[in-house]
């Protein structure tokens, strides 16, 4: 999987009182058991990019796998 490490940069620049970071390997190589941490439940890394879920009221929008999709969306803009 690629490095996430810019994904979490870009959030933690925003004022989110209320945010939870929790990472899921790719099912295919990471077979953590999703009970363990069930925010992960049904949310994979697709095509082994980083890929951010952002959810609210346990809805989840579209996933996020462009850090600059993600700059729009935690501005607000998209």
């Amino acid at each position: 999987m690629e490095d996430a490490s810019e994904f979490v940069l870009e959030i933690n620049q925003h004022f989110l009182p209320d945010k939870v970071i929790a990472f899921a390997g790719s099912r295919d190589d990471d077979e953590v058991d999703p009970c363990l941490v069930p925010l992960t439940r049904g949310k994979v890394a697709i095509q082994g990019k980083p890929t951010v879920y952002i959810c609210d009221n346990n809805t989840c929008r579209a996933q996020v796998m462009e850090l600059e999709d993600l700059r729009q969306v935690l501005s607000g803009r998209r």
